[in-house]
Parts: structure tokens; C-alpha cells; sequence
């Protein structure tokens, strides 16, 4: 089954003044549910044959409908931030370092049923925002959290690379306990050199040359 993913029109971002590099306040229940699209992930996340990037066509889609990926992170009682370097997923980001957490809403967390047994597709963009969050903080990590829409207040935006071009990321941050921590699975093959810093130690971090990934350098820097 070809897997579906959530887009969102950028024009309509372009309305609440969302631009092409930054960390904008975003109003998602103000957009209008025509403005979403269930895009082919295959098309929209295609690859480049030569470099396994992402694809300049894919590209010039995602400058028109960027797919909408969930983006935490995840914080302990001291306020310290997961952090660590990519590898595997995306090509794009490997060897990069990564403050975020998180991935696409699928067509399946749009998937409901009635009493009958019959099925529909859910409109409703933030419980399915929601509903796509949890199922892949689940998937990624092994957390598992309740969380409102009242937590998407902010949207990440950028062009300045072509993994970025083709996503916009709804950044939250999610607090847990010493025990929650604990319990967090963290694929080796994906998570590599694990570290806990805080917003400073991040910062003197990046300003010594560390290279982060775009939404990561966006969020620290401000």
C-alpha cells in the first residue's frame, strides 16, 4: 500500500505571514481544511537517483505543499534537551546534530470508523496532527504522551535546503520525568552519540562549529 502524507498549502501559511526562513506563530485551526492534501510520499519525498537526496521535482512540489511533520523536543525535569546525530531515514540530515523528534501524519491516523464498520477520513487538522504526533513519538522513541493542539503554536520554515523545502515542522516541546527517560528507546542505528544539553550548552555548542540540521539550528538560535 502506497503510503499517504499530510501537505499543507504554503500559501496558506503565506496568509498568517509565515516566511521561507524561520519560526513563525502559526493558527492552524484558522486554515481552511481545503488547503490540506494527502500527497504520495514516494512523489513527495523522491530521491534523487545519483545523490539519494531529495529530488529537485520534489522540491518544486514541496515549495507549493510542503508536507507537515510533528517536531519535539524532549526535555528532562532539568530542562536539558535531547540531542543527537542522525543517520539512516534521511539522507539529507545524515551526520548532522538534531534537537527534534518526530515524523509525518500518515493517511492512517486519518483512518476512523463508524458504528457500522464503516470507514472514513477524519478533517479535523489538529486531532489529526495530534493523532499523527503520538503515533510517531511512539514509533521513534517508545513515548508515550497525551497531547493537545494547544501545544502547535509555532511553525518552522525554510528553503535552505532541499530536505527543509519539501517539510514545514510544528515544533513542541515535551517534558519528562527521570523515569519516562529511562524508558525511552533509542535505536542506536539511528540515535547516535546521545547527549542531554541545555539551551546554552547548545549554543556554545553550535557557535564552536557543530554542524546542526536547519530546524535545529533555527530553534537554537532563537
Amino acid at each position: 500500500m502506497t503510503e499517504h502524507v499530510l501537505a499543507i498549502a504554503r500559501q496558506e501559511l503565506t496568509k498568517q505571514n509565515v516566511g521561507e526562513h524561520g519560526l513563525y506563530p502559526v493558527d492552524l485551526s484558522a486554515i481552511d481544511t481545503t488547503a490540506f492534501a494527502w500527497l504520495p510520499r514516494h512523489i513527495a519525498d523522491a530521491k534523487d537517483p545519483e545523490t539519494k537526496k531529495t529530488s529537485a521535482d520534489a522540491v518544486a512540489l514541496g515549495k507549493h505543499l510542503p508536507q507537515i511533520l510533528g517536531y519535539f523536543q524532549i526535555t528532562d525535569e532539568h530542562g536539558r534537551i535531547l540531542t543527537y546525530y542522525r543517520k539512516g531515514k534521511e539522507k539529507g540530515l545524515v551526520g548532522m546534530r538534531s534537537i527534534g523528534v518526530g515524523g509525518h501524519v500518515d493517511i492512517e491516523d486519518a483512518v476512523r470508523y463508524n458504528d457500522d464498520g464503516s470507514a472514513f477520513l477524519l478533517t479535523n487538522i489538529n486531532e489529526l496532527i495530534c493523532r499523527g504526533a503520538k503515533r510517531e513519538l511512539c514509533e521513534e522513541i517508545g513515548l508515550v504522551v497525551g497531547l493537545e493542539p494547544s501545544k502547535f503554536t509555532h511553525v518552522i520554515s525554510s528553503l535552505a535546503d532541499p530536505t527543509s523545502a519539501v517539510h514545514v515542522g510544528l515544533p513542541a516541546t515535551l517534558e519528562i520525568s527521570g523515569e519516562g527517560i529511562e524508558r525511552l528507546v533509542l535505536a542506536e542505528d539511528e540515535f547516535l552519540d546521545v547527549a542531554w544539553l541545555t539551551m546554552e550548552e547548545l549554543k556554545a555548542d553550535k557557535a564552536a562549529g557543530t554542524k546542526y540540521e536547519t530546524w535545529s539550528a533555527l530553534l537554537i538560535d532563537q
